[in-house]
């Protein structure tokens, strides 16, 4: 196994990895590959004192992840995995054996990384607290969970997944987008991305940052949207509103998710229900080719109301920030309605439009569309809690149970609902401040 580090003037903290790297997985220098990327801490004149470490210096101005990656796997590395680390994630004991154990247990696993322990966290204020916690097994393993994205400063790839996979794709910049392309094409392959549960890192520093990364952003967002054919590269389960299904875990439940994306919240369940029939309709090809990979997917746009699922009928129909795109969204509900076991649930994440940041701009003449969030310039219809209530009503759906959750509220906001509701019928503050609605339903019993 080869190890490359890539630095941005993060000299103390390489000294420290190199150093982690060694007392606690045994890596010598000669499996190291440090990348000084336009550092000006000394970090080049450090690595030439040092003979022993294969080290590439950027030295005409900052490159690209995948470029240096590339670059790096050329020059050093023939038959190996390789463990790509950014100097801000600190080493665990045995979390190398860990994940490669994990890597090398089955075949289609081709990337694996580990559980991240923030710096200041409970689990170990420290980076020393945590090595101590580890060696004295305070910290419990986890589960080990399938993904759909790894993160870029920590993560072992398999060399036959780099050597199907082929080169990083130098068109792209930051690191996350190289690791999200590189993720969606070992998928497509049937390569499977695992966290490991029993292997731990430390983020002992926040990510460096440089001026050209704002730019870089939007041009790997364009290359990306172009290249895949998707305006959302969403990776993350929606665990609020996956935590309504509460069976047993070796229940063999049935899910269908409607715009389904690329799977997160069918892996989601997945994780959690080994056993569970997991279903999905997508409109985007593109996605429904990696969400095929987790579920049975139909590509097709659920309002023509054609699908066919072979008399399947589900445990829960899950609609994840989707209902608001829809031009027919009662229509849809009650259609959808159709697929459902007799207690089935009807789950449904749903942006909030009374949002105090939504109130706020429209007193001052404000409503204006934005590539994603409340909104987002693909929303077609809009609703609050009233709204949702009203449209459960008249497609004979009842709300088992409504949460809020929110992004944070300000005193300036409470300040400024507290002015509104002098003004306003609403007595519950909470519904300015709930940025989304996750909803429990299920089709009104005949009595």
């Amino acid at each position: 196994m080869k190890v490359i580090i890539v630095a941005h003037n993060q000299l103390k903290l390489v000294q420290m990895e190199i150093e982690a790297l060694r007392l606690l997985a045994g890596i010598e220098e000669r499996d190291l590959i440090i990348v000084d990327n336009a550092s000006q801490d000394g970090l080049r004149q450090w690595l030439e004192e040092r003979p022993g470490i294969n080290y590439l210096v950027c030295d005409e101005g900052r490159e690209n992840y995948s470029t240096i990656l590339n670059y790096a796997k050329t020059e050093f590395v023939t038959d190996e995995d390789i463990l790509l680390l950014d100097p801000c994630y600190m080493i665990l004991p045995d979390a190398i054996g860990e994940m490669q154990r994990l890597l090398y247990s089955d075949s289609t696993i081709g990337a694996v990384m580990p559980k991240v322990i923030q710096n200041g966290s409970e689990t170990a204020p420290s980076y020393t607290e945590a090595i101590s916690r580890i060696q004295a097994g305070q910290i419990a393993a986890g589960m080990n969970l399938q993904k759909l994205e790894l993160t870029a400063g920590c993560v072992l790839l398999k060399y036959a997944m780099l050597e199907e996979v082929g080169a990083f794709d130098e068109k792209i910049a930051l690191a996350e987008n190289v690791m999200w392309d590189y993720c969606v094409r070992g998928i497509k392959l049937q390569y499977r991305l695992f966290e490991s549960g029993g292997a731990f890192f430390y983020q002992i520093a926040e990510k460096r940052t440089a001026d050209e990364d704002e730019e870089w952003a939007v041009s790997d967002r364009q290359i990306l949207k172009k290249k895949w054919n998707m305006n959302y590269f969403n990776a993350v389960p929606n665990a609020g509103l996956l935590s309504y299904i509460t069976d047993p875990e070796d229940a063999p439940i049935r899910v269908l998710e409607i715009g389904c994306d690329c799977g997160a919240n069918l892996l989601g369940v997945k994780n959690r229900y080994p056993n569970a029939e997991l279903y999905g309709v997508e409109i985007n090809p593109s996605a429904a080719e990696i969400a095929n990979c987790i579920a049975k997917v139909t590509v097709g746009n659920i309002e023509e109301r054609q699908m066919d699922f072979g008399g399947v009928t589900f445990d829960y129909i899950v609609f994840g920030d989707v209902l608001e795109h829809l031009r027919d969204p009662e229509g849809t509900l009650t259609y959808c309605k159709g697929f459902l076991k007799e207690d089935g649930s009807i789950l449904a994440s749903i942006p909030n439009l009374m949002h105090v940041s939504v109130v706020r701009g429209l007193i001052n003449g404000n409503f204006t569309y934005e590539d994603r969030g409340l909104l987002d310039r693909t929303h077609i219809h809009f609703f609050t809690y009233k709204e949702i209530l009203s449209m459960l009503l008249r497609t004979e759906l009842e709300a088992e149970e409504i949460r809020m959750t929110s992004n944070g509220v300000s005193s300036e906001d409470r300040e400024f609902v507290g002015r509104l509701m002098e003004l306003s019928e609403i007595t519950d503050e909470n519904l300015f401040f709930a940025y989304q609605f996750q909803v429990q339903a299920k089709a009104k019993r005949v009595e």
